[in-house]
């Protein structure tokens, strides 16, 4: 700690005192809690999804999205989930909230209550590469 301290004051880099941490065992950090075995979403992060009712607007589906977005790396195939959620905020499209965009709010907030742990990569454990793309989204997945 005592090297990045060093380091930051020679480039003038200043930390502010009450947002400097050391010494725990996690870090809350862009929506993020980072720990020694890996990172996991920030609950509260999860909540907001979780307890958001249902959209009204394109407006508010974007919102959604945005949030969805933001944590994307910890739910599996979310361009496969989020495809109904997508086709209803283009501009040439009229705004119609029906049984698909429902079935995908729910699936999504599922799929938000069972947010894998991402762990830290390890060069000695076996890789796994699996790539998939169809009309609705690409997906790419390095899995050990």
């Amino acid at each position: 700690m005592s090297k990045v301290l060093e380091r930051a004051r020679s480039v003038n880099i200043k930390f502010n005192p009450d947002k400097l941490q050391h010494r725990v065992s996690e870090v809350k950090y862009v929506g993020q809690i980072i720990y020694k075995s890996g990172i996991k979403p920030d609950l509260d992060h999860i909540k907001v999804i979780l307890e958001m009712p249902i959209p009204k607007s394109k407006t508010e589906v974007r919102r959604l999205l945005g949030m969805i977005n933001f944590l994307s790396k910890f739910i599996p195939n979310v361009s496969k989930v989020t495809a109904p959620l997508r086709e209803i905020i283009h501009e040439y499209v009229e705004f119609n909230w029906g049984k698909e965009q429902e079935m995908s709010f729910e699936n999504i907030k599922e799929l938000f209550t069972k947010t894998p742990i991402l762990k830290v990569f390890s060069a000695n454990d076996e890789i796994v590469i699996q790539c998939d793309s169809s009309k609705d989204g690409l997906c790419k997945l390095l899995a050990q």
